[in-house]
């Protein structure tokens, strides 16, 4: 388990979502880590599992095209994968 946003000690979302849409390179340097972090594990087609809506909107919308990507709104959700 890891973030997608690192570095970033703020408690409220909605800030956290306003500084990413005012500094887009801080979304392009984390995406830039978190592949690299995937390289790292030595990870081949991974399914990427988000926990909810901003994680899985900010993967989705730089990596969707290569990745699969699933979300679930909370930790205690099932998901089954066959």
């Amino acid at each position: 388990m890891t973030d997608i946003i690192k570095d970033f000690p703020e408690k409220e979302s909605g800030k956290v979502k306003e500084d990413l849409k005012n500094n887009p390179s801080m979304v392009t340097d984390n995406i830039i880590s978190f592949e690299q972090e995937l390289e790292d594990i030595g990870s081949i087609d991974p399914l990427l599992i988000c926990f909810g809506d901003d994680a899985y909107d900010i993967l989705n919308k730089n990596l969707g095209g290569k990745y699969n990507i699933e979300k679930v709104t909370h930790c205690s959700t099932l998901l089954i994968i066959k």
